[in-house]
């Protein structure tokens, strides 16, 4: 079973921009994927500005924003192209998204002269649920030894300690994780494995 938890909100209510604002006090936007050709997973910053020196606009840097919902908000720090008083990002995405829901944040930067720059990932809890904040602190655990290694969108040869440490956290993660979706999943609402029946009509029955 595939599970659907962190995804991009098909609409920004009211409760969406509660949780956006956690992040940054920006406005939460919706902004259409259109990558060019030779634009490069997990590379949005250069891509960005590539596309900037051969066309036009500037670089903006913000948060692109997923939400489990009743659960945490998923921030990846992004870059996207503002050009005629409108975003545009032009970086691939794996999942082939067509939009993505972002929150500026001038705040974040981009050592382009740094082949290790990164930009930050944190997750942010909405639930007091000890689960929650414990899954909170493995992912910021996990985003810690990445930081370690360059930015690559291929496999990459980690340090034995690094690679030890890491399955023991997913290990933990997959421990907490049907727990968490019990206490914060309504029998009512849609199932988490997506296939848009109801929990109850559908997995809810695997979690017990």
């Amino acid at each position: 079973m595939q599970l659907i938890l962190v995804q991009t909100p098909r609409d920004i209510t009211s409760s969406v921009r509660s949780a956006c604002r956690l992040a940054s006090d920006s406005e939460p936007v919706f902004v259409n994927v259109v990558p060019p050709s030779w634009a490069l997973v997990n590379k949005c910053a250069i891509n960005a500005k590539r596309y900037v020196e051969e066309n036009e606009g500037e670089v903006v840097f913000g948060w692109a924003v997923s939400i489990w919902n009743k659960v945490l908000i998923d921030c990846i720090g992004h870059a996207v192209v503002k050009s005629n008083e409108q975003y545009i990002d032009v970086t691939p995405n794996k999942y082939d998204d067509k939009k993505i829901l972002f929150v500026r944040d001038d705040g974040i930067t981009f050592d382009y002269s740094d082949e290790m720059s990164r930009l930050p990932s944190k997750n942010i809890a909405l639930s007091s649920a000890k689960d929650v904040k414990r899954l909170v602190n493995i992912e910021a655990e996990l985003y810690s030894i990445k930081t370690k290694y360059p930015v690559t969108g291929g496999m990459i040869a980690l340090l034995p300690e690094d690679a030890n440490t890491i399955s023991k956290l997913e290990t933990e993660k997959q421990q907490i994780t049907p727990k968490i979706i019990v206490n914060h999943t309504h029998h009512n609402d849609p199932c988490v494995c997506g296939s848009g029946r109801k929990f109850r009509k559908c997995c809810q029955g695997l979690f017990k």
